[in-house]
């Protein structure tokens, strides 16, 4: 009896892709297998992974990851949003209908034969380490330095639809930068370069949005962080990109405000364990840091633990 159990459940899930019309308690975290590679339309690029989504509309790469699959809906998760995807595919075309403000968006997509390289989402291959001439470490502090206060006057300023239109030509030449210059000397680390110099190099860099700089940067930033002091920078910079990954955030920095106006954690990898995350880091309790971005930021509401729910 366990064995036809087990071999009608295999049926179902053939005829019904992920889930067909079997309800929650048989939604899966994998995709169907022949949905998965690059597929592309008019505008952007798909590469479907087993566990998340990246696409590339034309200009930069984003990634959702997958919260569950409920037959031919998918739920993703998009910078710690939930989204849902409703899907058909026959043969080499896959139709995606999505709904946003009330509005539904159905694009059509033709399957690939590879995956371009506009939807590989891989580190840099950067040089190893190596110790360079006193005037040159100068000069990359100096042109780091000034680079990192450009930013910060745009970003500063007043008017945020200017500040918006300033910025985007400044964090594409500091990309271009940082890339050529991490090419040539590895990761701007303190002990070449300094904590200062290293620091506005890391920030620079989440400044870039390139997730592909933030990937490569992110295992070398930790110890210098921590050991500049700024183990609460570092977890900012940890939690955002995970999100911007299709991730959880580990350290709760990152939180969000509903239609309500009710303030809320974006979903913690493991709620039990984030105080220990956090302690680390040298970090004080999430408690602690929720009360200060209460009555910083959401004038005393209580930031809320939620668990994730699809839409």
């Amino acid at each position: 009896m366990k064995s036809m159990s087990r071999n009608l459940l295999a049926l179902l899930f053939l005829l019904f892709g992920c889930g067909g019309d079997l309800k929650a308690d048989l939604a899966t975290k994998d995709l169907p297998q022949d949905w998965l590679g690059a597929w592309q339309d008019k505008e952007s690029v798909l590469n479907i992974q087993a566990d998340r989504i990246l696409e590339h509309d034309g200009r930069t790469l984003s990634v959702r990851g997958l919260i569950r699959c409920e037959g031919s809906d998918l739920i993703l998760r998009n910078l710690g949003m939930p989204e849902r995807w409703t899907v058909e595919h026959t043969g080499s075309t896959l139709r995606v209908t999505t709904t946003k403000d009330n509005a539904a968006t159905v694009r059509t997509y033709r399957r690939l034969r590879r995956i371009p390289k506009q939807v590989r989402l891989e580190p840099l291959d950067l040089p190893r380490s190596r110790p360079l001439r006193f005037d040159r470490v100068n000069a990359i502090q100096a042109e780091i330095a000034k680079r990192f206060q450009e930013e910060q006057t745009v970003l500063q300023g007043s008017d945020p639809s200017a500040r918006l239109a300033q910025f985007k030509p400044i964090r594409e030449k500091n990309l271009r930068f940082l890339q050529d210059l991490m090419r040539e000397v590895g990761w701007i680390d303190l002990e070449r370069f300094g904590a200062k110099t290293s620091v506005q190099a890391a920030l620079m860099a989440k400044h870039t949005d390139d997730l592909r700089l933030l990937m490569t940067i992110l295992p070398h930033a930790e110890d210098d962080f921590r050991k500049a002091g700024k183990a609460r920078t570092y977890a900012i910079l940890y939690d955002a990109l995970q999100l911007d990954l299709g991730r959880k955030q580990r350290y709760g920095t990152q939180v969000q405000e509903d239609p309500e106006g009710r303030p809320y954690y974006l979903p913690l990898e493991d709620p039990d364990r984030v105080d220990v995350y956090l302690q680390e880091l040298g970090l004080p309790p999430l408690a602690t840091y929720g009360t200060q971005i209460s009555q910083a930021v959401f004038s005393g509401k209580p930031i809320e633990l939620r668990p994730e729910d699809g839409p």
